[in-house]
């Protein structure tokens, strides 16, 4: 195969130099090589030319030979695969990433399961996570979930990306201003009148994404536990829930205020939760239905429950 090297390290085009970084990472710890060109007449060149050099190899039998071919088709298909997932995360990395953090064991899996990546959709999300894993270090909670990518079609993209309408960040506000704990999660409250009829759950695919692992489908509450081990107990001012560019700020629950508090502060929060998985793929896919309606209904709805709203 030594006359295969058609993709010399030579060919690199001038590139930033955390871009130069993570491609040396990888050409170091798997042996893949990038070339400044990604275009389908570049796929069908290079697999000519593999078929050519064993076509013209009569030390080989017939048999042989179409395998070869078979392989040569596979492996340029697996490049180009890896290549357009290297582009998306190159193109999400931050000033600060790192990529020489990266364990060489999770490069190498990411690799070989990024190969066989042909759906575009799942394509964003590893690319997405690849830079995720440059940026904050961030591979503890997204090797397990390769694999589950790695089994999911473009339909279970497209839902993940329709699930993220539902999906808040929340934080836990002390009386000094400061975040003492936070949350991410879903609010999705089916089984409050008429919040079915306005955000369906029709198009979201939860018997395959519970399947997956990536939500459970029960009836849960949001938690924040105001107890630290070495300062003593919490004084929790208010719980800001996050979404878009805008908040809410919830200031009590049912029972009165929230400072003083020593044990889990709850809020009802719907009928879908994320698992670490999940709350992992919400926090890197990018987000395309946002609501312009949607944080004033959860209002409502906290506000109906009892909870102090401002």
């Amino acid at each position: 195969m030594e006359n295969f090297n058609l993709l010399p390290k030579e060919a690199f085009e001038s590139m930033a130099s955390i871009v130069n970084n993570l491609l040396e990472k990888i050409s170091l710890a798997t042996g893949y090589i990038i070339t400044p060109k990604g275009k389908k007449k570049d796929m069908e060149e290079a697999v000519s030319f593999f078929i050519s050099e064993i076509k013209n190899n009569d030390s080989m039998s017939d048999l042989a030979k179409a395998a070869c071919i078979s392989n040569a088709r596979r492996m340029i298909r697996e490049y180009f695969n890896q290549y357009d997932i290297l582009c998306i995360a190159m193109d999400n990395l931050d000033e600060t990433a790192n990529p020489d953090s990266i364990n060489d064991d999770w490069l190498i899996d990411f690799l070989e399961k990024a190969g066989c990546v042909n759906d575009k959709d799942i394509k964003l999300i590893f690319g997405k996570i690849l830079a995720d894993a440059c940026n904050n270090g961030a591979t503890k909670n997204s090797k397990s979930l390769m694999h589950k990518l790695y089994l999911m079609d473009g339909e279970i993209a497209k839902a993940l990306q329709r699930l993220k309408r539902y999906v808040v960040q929340l934080e836990a506000i002390d009386f000094d201003g400061n975040k003492v704990d936070e949350d991410y999660n879903i609010l999705f409250f089916n089984n409050y009148s008429g919040w079915d009829e306005k955000y369906s759950q029709e198009d979201l695919e939860l018997i395959e994404l519970e399947a997956l692992g990536i939500i459970k489908n029960k009836t849960y509450s949001i938690g924040f536990i105001s107890e630290d081990n070495s300062d003593g107990p919490k004084s929790i001012k208010e719980i800001k829930v996050f979404y878009k560019d805008s908040y809410i700020s919830i200031t009590g629950d049912k029972k009165g205020n929230f400072d003083n508090l020593s044990s889990t502060i709850l809020l009802e929060a719907g009928t879908v939760c994320l698992t670490r998985d999940g709350r992992f793929l919400m926090r890197i896919i990018e987000d395309t239905e946002y609501s312009e309606e949607y944080l004033d209904d959860v209002k409502c709805v906290f506000k109906a429950m009892g909870y102090k709203i401002q």
